[in-house]
């Protein structure tokens, strides 16, 4: 999200950069600062600083989605496991030839 769109924005953001929500989870903030800094623009509006609180709503969604995601992850591997395991054949160990010569690059 560019400083733009927060300068733009005429109610407060309802949906947060991802990294900010993330951020306060994981490290049990209540609250981040977005910091923005575009040296593009005037030095009065160059530099622009939102708090931005954390929306437990918000979170038990995410750690709802996180834990859906998860849980179709391993129901994917179990499958996987399950068809890999009727097409396995015998692994046999790799043919190993040692050149018993010596060479000049080799020899004390």
């Amino acid at each position: 999200m560019s400083t733009i769109d927060w300068r733009l924005s005429k109610t407060k953001m309802k949906e947060n950069p991802c990294f900010l929500i993330l951020t306060m989870m994981c490290t049990a903030r209540a609250w981040s600062d977005f910091v923005s800094y575009d040296n593009r623009f005037p030095p009065e509006l160059a530099y622009f600083q939102t708090r931005v609180h954390v929306d437990p709503v918000l979170n038990e969604e995410i750690e709802q989605a996180v834990h859906t995601f998860l849980n179709e992850i391993e129901s994917e591997m179990q499958s996987i496991k399950g068809k890999t395991a009727i097409m396995t054949c015998p692994v046999r160990p790799a043919e190993v030839s040692i050149n018993a010569e010596k060479t000049d690059s080799f020899s004390m």
